[in-house]
């Protein structure tokens, strides 16, 4: 280690000290990814360990329905939980839950088929 950084081994601090994993610096984003009936946010480290929560494909970043977001509401909401994704139905204002509202269903036109 001569010449370098003391905070440059991986395995530990000069001091003896082990280093924080990533996940728990607080170093998080808030993502958030229309996914079926709903809108889903999750506080996490990267987009892998976000695709992983939701369950998802690496192209929902590619395909534009995941992204980051600075939603002052979502960000508050996935901080307070991190790891654990939140929804509520796609196009509401409502609160982002553990276990989300029911989705409303679309009014019926009267009249011609």
């Amino acid at each position: 280690m001569s010449g370098s950084c003391p905070h440059s081994n991986p395995r530990g601090r000069a001091d003896g000290t082990k280093r924080a994993p990533t996940g728990s610096l607080g170093m998080r984003k808030v993502f958030r990814a229309h996914l079926g009936f709903y809108d889903t946010i999750v506080a996490t480290t990267s987009q892998k360990a976000a695709l992983a929560a939701w369950g998802a494909a690496p192209a929902e970043f590619a395909q534009g329905f995941a992204k980051v977001t600075k939603d002052p509401e979502a960000v508050a909401a996935a901080l307070k939980q991190p790891g654990v994704v939140l929804r509520r139905p796609y196009g509401s204002k409502g609160a982002f839950k553990l276990v989300p509202d029911a989705p409303r269903a679309p009014k019926r036109k009267r009249g011609g088929a």
